[in-house]
Formats: structure tokens, C-alpha cells, sequence
């Protein structure tokens, strides 16, 4: 298995889950035709970065490094967890950009993303104007 999305709901709620255990990227703004993480009938304008997961099997050498377009916004060694979202900060940098994970050379390792979907706003047909 070298990544894949496990979970992928829309709605008022969406939401994407994704594990890699080598080096992956998805594209994550767009409809089904350009996006990763959209599903039929989604457009999608980002996304944050809710919970990460990681665990690494050679914790003195290996680490993940996640990216949000070109940026690093996090370097993850050992095996750890953190909440964004459930401590009320998601991780909204580059939302709009593509995300990624690599992994050092030789370590072995999983993580696993929860990402929450930005839908697209079409102001015609998503709000109510009283």
C-alpha cells in the first residue's frame, strides 16, 4: 500500500482521510476531473488539515515531512498524534494548495491525514439573501 483516500465523505461536513506509507501528493482544489479528494458533484476550494497520525519504524533517522504546495509546515520524526481541529486550530496554511508526504530515504512508516473540504462557494446558489 503506498497511499490511498480510505474515507471520503460531502456534505455540510466533508471530509477526507488519507494514509501513505512512501512519498505521495494529491491535489486537493478542483472537481472530480482535477481534484484528488473530490467526489461527484464537489468543487472544492481547499482543504485544512484537521488530525495527523504518524508512526515510523526507524525513529532515530527517519521523519515525514509534510507540504503544502511548495512549503514545509511540518517535520514529523518518532510516532505521534495531533489535533488541529480538536484543540480549535486547523491547520489552514496554503489550504488551497496541493498536499503532500515524504518520507525520509530507508524508513519505513505510515500517516494518516484527516483533511476537512472547503467547498466551493457559488454565492448565487449557496446563500439565502433576506
Amino acid at each position: 500500500m503506498a497511499d490511498r483516500v480510505i474515507i471520503n465523505k460531502k456534505g455540510i461536513v466533508s471530509s477526507v482521510v488519507i494514509t501513505a506509507t512512501s512519498n505521495a501528493t494529491y491535489v486537493v482544489a478542483g472537481n472530480t476531473s482535477t481534484s484528488n479528494v473530490a467526489m461527484a458533484g464537489e468543487t472544492i476550494a481547499g482543504a485544512t488539515i484537521s488530525q495527523i497520525f504518524w508512526g515510523l519504524a526507524n525513529t532515530t533517522t527517519g521523519y515525514w515531512t509534510v507540504r503544502r504546495g511548495a512549503n514545509t509546515i511540518l517535520i514529523l520524526n518518532g510516532t505521534g498524534y495531533l489535533d488541529f481541529a480538536g484543540n480549535g486550530l486547523a491547520a489552514i496554511e496554503d489550504a488551497g494548495a496541493n498536499v503532500s508526504f515524504s518520507i525520509t530515504d530507508n524508513a519505513v512508516g505510515t500517516i494518516r491525514v484527516e483533511l476537512q473540504k472547503i467547498p466551493q462557494q457559488n454565492t448565487a446558489t449557496d446563500y439565502n439573501y433576506i
